[in-house]
Parts: structure tokens; sequence; C-alpha cells
């Protein structure tokens, strides 16, 4: 059995019946409310209540607000002026029909409101319908036109050529003579034609040009020559450097839609920039965004399509160059930070900390895929160009002892000497290859000192 809910409050004013229905635990997604202007009723679980108004209300302009405790009603009055109650006092069977009649009614009103909004539907889509077709008649005519209009400018030309000839007609009186001339003629060179096709009869017209104008010049029957234009092709572009197949199209595709969800997960995508964002700029401060957060992926990706645009921002270079560090990608730092130094020519005092960077930079990744001579050549000439630099002088120190260690184990388990004078001899270069790097090395230390 639902419980009934009759403890409520109001309040009025000239305008307005506010009332407040008690209903602990309420959920505004699971109430069930029904309004209109003679009866409202609202039930939640086993909570109901309901209630007949003494007048009626506008609906359109109440307002019924769920809170956790109770439920509120704001009437609108239709007619203004103050009730002396709020319920109607009816007797049950009465209420019952009422209620009955009410909620049939409110049901052909929605029913109708419905139906109205539907026809309303259709007839935007018929009106959309028939200007689609307007539009499509239009396109159809202007391109008729100009089909006509190219086709009449041709026909002119046309024309303008036949103006120039003049066909006369040979005289009906002379036929008969002309006839039996032809007669003769043919009988005559009809015992020297091998064959029949060879022997060529006079026209029944004559073909004669107009005579000249007054001034003796030559009338021209060749037609004007045609407009030239210029056709431009352009080939659709292909991310394979192989001819395009059918049967490889739905493999291809498939794996570029992978790169692309790869690109988006990682947290950056060149087609996901707007117009104003594609500058290499932006994308500068992009990378170093992704940088900070340690994105260093997405900073590669960054970088990359900023170098696309602009091939001499030096900056990408620098920046793609330490994601690729830090990402223990050797190789790909080095050539970036090649490619930032033929960029950063000729040297002056307002790029020698760039400079220093991309030097230094190579050196330790040269050091890293075990290029210790080349590497440690890198850090001496940036310790060279940066004597009081403390770290670039670690870093030697570091790699040279690193280049002792492997010296030391490729001389223990070198196996490829057939005998001790080869060995020995390959010993004492290495260990004079090291002992120079030691000698250089102190030796730039007391410069610096």
């Amino acid at each position: 059995m639902p419980l009934i809910i009759k403890n409520f409050t109001w309040k009025q004013s000239e305008n307005l019946i506010t009332l407040y229905v008690p209903m602990k635990g309420v959920i505004a997604s699971k109430a069930d409310i029904f309004t209109s202007p003679w009866y409202i009723k609202v039930s939640f679980a086993k909570h109901f209540f309901e209630l007949f108004l003494l007048h009626e209300i506008d609906v359109k302009s109440s307002v019924c607000t769920i809170t956790k405790d109770e439920v509120v009603f704001q009437l609108q009055k239709s007619t203004n002026g103050l009730w002396d109650t709020v319920e109607r006092d009816l007797p049950k069977h009465e209420k019952n029909e009422l209620k009955k009649n009410i909620i049939t009614e409110t049901h052909q009103q929605f029913q109708k409101q419905v139906e109205e909004k539907e026809n309303k539907k259709h007839e935007l889509k018929r009106i959309a319908v028939r200007e689609q077709i307007s539009l499509d008649t239009k396109q159809r005519e202007f391109i008729e036109k100009i089909r006509n209009h190219e086709k009449n400018k041709e026909l002119g030309d046309v024309e303008k050529w036949r103006s120039g000839v003049l066909i006369t007609e040979i005289s009906t009186s002379s036929e008969e003579e002309e006839e039996e001339e032809e007669n003769e003629e043919r009988k005559g060179t009809a015992r020297d034609c091998s064959y029949q096709n060879k022997c060529f009869l006079k026209p029944s017209m004559i073909i004669r040009k107009k005579p000249a104008e007054t001034n003796n010049t030559e009338i021209s029957s060749v037609p004007l020559p045609r407009k030239q234009s210029t056709l431009s092709v352009t080939f659709t572009r292909r991310e394979f450097p192989t001819p395009s197949r059918e049967s490889k199209l739905e493999e291809e595709n498939e794996w570029l839609r992978k790169q692309v969800e790869v690109r988006r997960t990682v947290g950056f995508f060149s087609d996901d920039l707007r117009p104003e964002e594609r500058n290499p700029s932006y994308l500068k401060f992009k990378g170093d965004q992704f940088m900070k957060a340690k994105n260093y992926l997405a900073a590669i990706s960054a970088y990359t399509f900023g170098i696309k645009l602009s091939e001499n921002f030096v900056d990408l270079y620098i920046g793609r160059s330490e994601a690729h560090f830090l990402l223990e990608h050797y190789q790909k730092c080095v050539r970036d930070c090649s490619d930032a130094l033929n960029l950063l020519k000729p040297p002056v005092a307002s790029n020698f900390a760039q400079r220093i960077t991309c030097i230094v930079r190579r050196g330790d990744s040269l050091c890293k895929i075990g290029m210790h001579r080349e590497g440690i050549g890198e850090l001496q000439a940036a310790l060279d160009m940066q004597s009081d630099n403390e770290e670039i002088r670690m870093k030697i120190e570091k790699a040279m002892l690193q280049f002792k260690d492997e010296m030391k184990k490729e001389n223990n388990t070198d196996k490829k000497c057939t005998n001790n004078t080869e060995c020995i001899l390959k010993q004492n270069e290495d260990n004079s290859s090291v002992e120079q790097l030691e000698e250089l090395f102190m030796a730039k230390s007391e410069i610096a000192d």
C-alpha cells in the first residue's frame, strides 16, 4: 500500500501558490509528476500525493522543484486573487471520475501535440526536398547554359568559314551538253584506265570562292585557331613508397588507421591542429610543454611536424635531439645535432650557447653508442670553446675511463691474434692511443688553469 501524504503546507500571493510536500529520499529521475490545470500528482516509491485544486492554474508557467526532503510546487494562478483554500472538497467517487477525465483529456492533448510536431517535421522535410530539387534544377540549367554557349561559340567559327565559300550550281541549259561531253570522255579514258575506281568524273557542282574585295586581298578560308589553355595536373598524396594496388588497399588503410591511433594515444596528432596553430613557433612551444611533462614521444611528433613546416628552424632540431637523447635514440640525436650545427652558421656570439649544447650532446651520444674516440673529440672541442665548464671536463674524464675499461676488455677477450707478437703490438697501439688522449686532456686542463 502506498503512503498517502496529507501533511503538506502551502502559502499564496495574488498570482502564485506554493506547495511544500514532504517526501524524504526522493530522486528526481525516478519521481512521477503529473500536472494539469485542476489536478496535480507526485509519486515516488511508496509515497503518493495528489491534490484537486480549488481554481484553475497555468501549467506552462508553473514550476516543480525536487529537493532531498521535499517537493516544491510553484503554481501560477490563471486568475489573480486570494484563495480561501487550496483543495477542492469533493466526494471520493467524484474525485475518481474527475481524475479519470483529467488524465484522458491531458493524454489527448499530448497526443495532439505529438502529431503536430510530426506533421511539422514532415512538412519541413518536404520543404527541404523541394528546395534541394530547385537547387539541382538551377545547377543543371546553369551547366546546360555554359555548354550551349561553348557549342555556339565553336559553331560560330564554322559558320564564319562557310560564309567565305560560294557554292554555285551548273545551269540546267548546259546540263545535256556536259553529259554528252562526259560520256565521250568516259569512252576515251576507259581504255586507258586499268581499274574503274581510278577514273574520275567531273562534279555536278562547282565550288568557287567569292570575289575578292576592292583591295584585292585574298580571303582566308582557314578558321581561327582555338584558344589555348593550361591544364594543371596533381597527383593524389600517397604515404607508401610503392605503387598503389587494389589488392593491398585494405591492408594499407588498416595500417594507417593503427598509426593514427598510436599518434593520438601519444598525445599529439598533426591533423587535430587548427589552421592558426600550424606554425613552427606554436609547435616549438607545444613540444617544450611535452618535454616538461616528460611526454617525449609527443614532443618528438610536435618538433617533427614543425620541421616539416620550416626546415631552417634550429630550435626545433635542438629540442628534438634532447628528446631523442632522453629516449636513448642516440643515432637520431647525433643526426639532429649535426643538422642544428649546420644551421648555426656563421658562428657568432648569439648562437654560442646553442653550439656548445649541440656539440656536447653529440659527444655524449657518440660515447653512448661506443664511438668513444669521436665522442671524446667532440667533448674536447666543446671544452676548448668554453674552458671554464667543469661539467664538460667531468664528462671527458668519465668517457676516458669508460674507453679504458672497454679497451682492457677487448685486450682480454681478443682471440683473433695469431701469435703473441701481434697481440703485443695491438695492445701497445691501444695503450698509446689512450695515453695520447690523457696527455692531450692534461695539457688542455693546464692551459685552462
